[in-house]
């Protein structure tokens, strides 16, 4: 969650930087050119650029990462069957999940039954 926020307000710093300095430039051109009239050697923003694409790269792989590592948690399921209440447990990983169905750690692929719900829960020892 904190990344959905961090990296729109780290993008939206280096965009108002860039910005400032070449508006910066600007007017330190203009003042220069008005003292004399030697030519103005620009600025190249290449250091802030590759700067913007490695942090931009490592957030990526971040995201990635830890969505991987969370698809990894192991997670324990309740299989409630609705008209006898009876309660089946099975663990899974996380990323195995999907709607009605999911994978247990011990390779069975379990589909629920219409008379039967599901119920997730985080293990706490991992």
């Amino acid at each position: 969650m904190i990344y959905k926020i961090l990296l729109p307000a780290i993008v939206i710093g280096i965009i108002y930087l860039l910005g400032r300095s070449h508006g910066q430039e600007e007017e330190s051109g203009v003042k220069a050119v008005a003292r004399q009239s030697t030519p103005i050697k620009k600025r190249s923003h290449t250091p802030i650029l590759l700067a913007v694409l490695a942090l931009s790269t490592f957030m990526t792989g971040l995201f990635i990462y830890r969505n991987w590592a969370d698809n990894q948690k192991e997670v324990v399921i309740r299989v409630i069957h609705i008209e006898t209440g009876r309660t089946i447990t099975y663990q899974a990983h996380k990323g195995d999940v999907h709607g009605r169905t999911f994978t247990a750690l011990d390779g069975r692929r379990v589909r629920l039954a219409d008379a039967e719900r599901m119920e997730i829960v985080e293990d706490k020892d991992n």
